[in-house]
């Protein structure tokens, strides 16, 4: 998800998350370097609606690979309260597996 710019809005992102969603798959979107959270939920949050992808829980991965490494599970409203360092990624999930759901609620 690029930072959106003036005249530059660009939700195509959002088609393949709605074509993953029919067939029951995960979206990962990774985000601009450069986009703060805040910013990245509010372009999130107008390109679904354009799209009519209703967002429940998300999962947000934070500098991943490192030792300071976290993951959080939870609807946008929730998140935002979080302290999330860069660089994130968000993964908009479809229907969990058992396995998958046990990890993330436990988180």
């Amino acid at each position: 998800m690029p930072e959106w710019k003036k005249n530059y809005e660009p939700m195509s992102f959002m088609e393949i998350v709605k074509e993953n969603l029919i067939i029951k798959a995960h979206s990962l979107i990774l985000i601009d370097i450069g986009l703060e959270l805040e910013k990245s939920f509010e372009q999130l949050e107008l390109s679904s609606k354009k799209y009519g992808v209703k967002l429940n829980k998300l999962v947000i991965c934070s500098q991943l690979g490192t030792k300071d490494s976290k993951i959080y599970y939870n609807t946008i409203e929730e998140i935002k309260s979080k302290k999330i360092q860069k660089p994130y990624c968000i993964i908009i999930p479809s229907e969990l597996h058992f396995v998958e759901k046990e990890m993330l609620e436990g988180n």
